[in-house]
């Protein structure tokens, strides 16, 4: 699934709002998120709202895949090394 840059600082809402599900109060067989997260909380021993936890992303403000990073650092020298740094 590919995001462009200005649906990163989105990331965060959708972070909370699958936390909120899985916290919500109501049967498993009608809420699959508390259903699962509740059972990794249990495999991990978490709590069930870092078990919720499924929103990866960079963190607000960056972008991409940090590609820019990668650059600026100088960390490549031809196009084989700079496809190794993506």
């Amino acid at each position: 699934m590919l995001f462009i840059c200005d649906i990163f600082s989105q990331m965060n809402l959708l972070d909370r709002a699958v936390k909120m599900v899985a916290e919500l109060d109501e049967p498993l067989e009608q809420n699959y998120v508390r259903k699962h997260a509740l059972e990794q909380a249990e495999t991990l021993r978490v709590d069930v709202t870092e078990a919720a936890t499924r929103i990866f992303s960079n963190a607000y403000g960056s972008y991409s895949s940090n590609v820019n990073l990668a650059v600026e650092n100088s960390t490549w020298n031809d196009e084989k090394s700079f496809k190794t740094c993506i």
